[in-house]
């Protein structure tokens, strides 16, 4: 495992798109049980209140769109943050897709909080409920899955305690399930960013490096992590582990935040890195509650919480009160540049 702590690669896709991805998947269930059970389940999954909000019976019996414009047309929070689910995914995309590993993450292994988002995932886009109550007409995780993928590609590649697959239900189409240090050739194509095609036609050339091995009944070829891993060294497109403690990948002068969450999460990590716990946070932000905790934190609001914040986490308080200004008028930007989708949307439907 390199151990490097090199600027890494571009990410194929972020974060933010990722939990976008999932966030809908979440609100598409709530919408199905809503129709099965009554619209309060779907309300208490989302964690809206019908008293606050201008919300009718039939809101979630609309054509699936995303959950961010049906949250903001009701006035809604579409944040999700009561759900550890959107934690998980956060952290298997760290993994998986950028190759951080962090000492305290939770191990991809089966029965762990990693391996029952995986099933969710599954049961979520292949369920017949979702299916029959939206008309078949359902969007295709490819973030999710791709990432859910990659962290398990990585787990097998990495080996770090040799235990099995943390996917179960994800065994192969025909039934054969390799052991926890071989790897597929779709896993190993995940791992060096490229079309599995050109994995076979590697494999199939004899100077190439990459050796398969047949599984018991011959029927499929695998490849041995060790293989792999020295292959995968060679290709452009292969991001490497590395064993790094977050807080101090992040640089926020080389880099701006993405969302008012990455922000949040990056307090939390600094505040837990200096053993600040979230009612000191709190009490750091000003806020009248002393007992909120991280799940329901959010940014300071003042240029006093923001200069306290700063101090109490040795950041440069200037550049830390212009990142934050800087995310507020991206935000804005993104509402004037959806405002102008949707009226021109309108006047071509209006032709």
């Amino acid at each position: 495992m390199n151990k490097t702590h090199d600027t890494p690669k571009p990410a194929r896709f972020s974060k933010e798109d990722l939990l976008k991805e999932v966030r809908n998947l979440v609100y598409l269930q709530a919408r199905t049980f809503g129709r099965v059970f009554g619209s309060s389940v779907s309300l208490a999954m989302l964690g809206w209140s019908g008293d606050s909000a201008d919300i009718g019976d039939g809101y979630l019996y609309n054509d699936y769109s995303d959950f961010e414009d049906v949250a903001k047309a009701h006035g809604c929070s579409a944040s999700l943050h009561h759900f550890d689910l959107l934690g998980v995914f956060g952290q298997l995309y760290d993994y998986g897709v950028l190759g951080l590993h962090q000492a305290d993450m939770e191990p991809i292994e089966e029965a762990t909080r990693p391996a029952f988002a995986a099933a969710w995932l599954y049961d979520v886009s292949g369920s017949d409920l979702i299916w029959e109550t939206h008309n078949g007409e359902l969007p295709e995780p490819r973030l999710a899955r791709t990432t859910v993928d990659l962290a398990q590609a990585r787990a097998v590649l990495d080996n770090f305690s040799g235990a099995p697959r943390f996917i179960r239900r994800a065994a192969l189409a025909d039934g054969l399930w390799p052991d926890s240090d071989l790897l597929t050739f779709y896993e190993v194509a995940l791992l060096a960013d490229m079309d599995e095609r050109s994995v076979r036609n590697a494999a199939s050339k004899p100077d190439s490096g990459l050796t398969t091995v047949a599984s018991d009944d011959g029927r499929k070829s695998f490849i041995k992590a060790d293989v792999a891993r020295a292959w995968l060294k060679g290709r452009r497109g292969f991001v490497p582990t590395r064993d790094v403690d977050l807080v101090e990948l992040v640089d926020i002068l080389a880099r701006p935040f993405d969302s008012a969450g990455a922000v949040v999460a990056y307090l939390r990590l600094m505040c837990e890195h200096r053993n600040i716990d979230s009612a000191r946070y709190a009490a750091l932000c000003r806020w009248s509650d002393p007992a909120t905790v991280w799940s329901d934190a959010r940014l300071p609001e003042t240029p006093e919480a923001v200069h306290d914040i700063a101090a109490a986490l040795s950041l440069d308080p200037v550049l830390f009160d212009l990142r934050l200004k800087e995310l507020r008028l991206v935000e804005e930007m993104e509402v004037v540049r959806r405002s102008l989708k949707s009226l021109r949307e309108e006047k071509t439907d209006a032709r």
